[in-house]
Parts: C-alpha cells; sequence; structure tokens
C-alpha cells in the first residue's frame, strides 16, 4: 500500500521546481500522484487539504509556464545571435605579426 501523501512530498517537489530540476520533479510529481489517487479513492482528503492541493498546483503551473517563457526567451536570443553571426562573419580571421 502506498503511503498517504505528505507535506514533505510537496515540499521535494517544489524545490525541485525551484532548482530547475524538471526530472527529479517529475518523478516526485508521479509519486505525489499515487498518493493522491489513493486518498481520493479512500475518500481521505479534507476540503481544506483539496484546497491546498489546488494551490500547490497552481503554483507549480505558474512556475513552470515561467521558466518555459524564459528558456524560450533564451532560445530566441540564441537564434538570433546564430543569424546575425551568419550574416556578418567574414570567414576565418588570420592575425599576423612581424617579430
Amino acid at each position: 500500500m502506498t503511503p498517504p501523501l505528505e507535506d514533505a512530498d510537496l515540499a521535494a517537489v517544489r524545490a525541485a521546481i525551484a532548482c530547475r530540476n524538471y526530472p527529479e520533479g517529475l518523478r516526485l510529481w508521479a509519486v505525489a500522484v499515487r498518493r493522491l489517487e489513493n486518498a481520493i479513492r479512500s475518500r481521505s482528503l479534507t476540503r481544506e487539504r483539496m484546497s491546498e492541493l489546488r494551490d500547490f498546483v497552481d503554483w507549480s503551473r505558474k512556475e513552470l509556464r515561467c521558466a518555459q517563457a524564459h528558456d524560450l526567451v533564451q532560445l530566441r536570443t540564441i537564434h538570433a545571435a546564430t543569424a546575425y553571426e551568419a550574416r556578418f562573419a567574414v570567414g576565418p580571421r588570420i592575425i599576423r605579426t612581424l617579430l
């Protein structure tokens, strides 16, 4: 039997997302979801706990969307820089010095 969903489970997911360790966050999220499913089946969730979980899901959704937007901006910046470099590149540069 799966143990109940604890605040520590959500804290671990929150920490992984905050550190941008998304593979670990996804693994921890899967564990939390299994525990949540069991709590729903057993009808052991209070309205207060459901509200806390809803707030957590909202937070994680916003956090991940912000990270995604940030990464997209970085990707577009790299793409623009690459296009700029390709347009103005003059070939390999050779530095000659006289001794």
